[in-house]
């Protein structure tokens, strides 16, 4: 019986070290976004961040491969656990201005520990587009140009 109750709790160490060893994923998808290009998922990716950032255990934020729009957003900490964000879509700039408090940032990260980006996505940030027909007038509102 004592060799059973061992067997027992070194299978369940195992199955508990493996659960650890995969992030929960929050697809972006499954928050109705649509990888047209055009229509704006900062909302999608907003509410994915949101949730992985609650979760007590580690997560993993995922935008696959497709072509998506977004405003100017503010992804923030803290997390109660690790925190990873794969982006492997294209990401476009939309060329409206948003209406965070992200400056010059179209993305900024801010207040994380234990965060990690990756994925090999193409981000493009509208080029002259976002640099605007401004010339020397000082006060015309530029898009962000800049992640952080």
């Amino acid at each position: 019986m004592r060799k059973l109750n061992i067997a027992a709790i070194f299978l369940m160490m195992l199955f508990a070290s493996t659960a650890q060893a995969h992030p929960i994923v929050f697809d972006v998808r499954k928050y109705g976004v649509t990888a047209d290009g055009v229509t704006d998922f900062s909302k999608a990716l907003l509410d994915a961040f949101r949730d992985a950032c609650a979760s007590p255990t580690p997560s993993k934020v995922w935008v696959p491969k497709g072509k998506f729009a977004l405003k100017q957003v503010i992804l923030q900490g803290p997390c109660k656990a690790p925190i990873h964000v794969k982006i492997e879509g294209n990401i476009k700039a939309l060329t409206e201005l948003g209406t965070t408090n992200a400056g010059s940032s179209w993305i900024a990260f801010q207040y994380m520990s234990n965060f990690t980006l990756s994925g090999g996505a193409i981000f493009d940030g509208q080029g002259p587009k976002a640099w605007g027909t401004c010339g020397k007038n000082t006060y015309c509102k530029k898009l962000p140009i800049v992640s952080s």
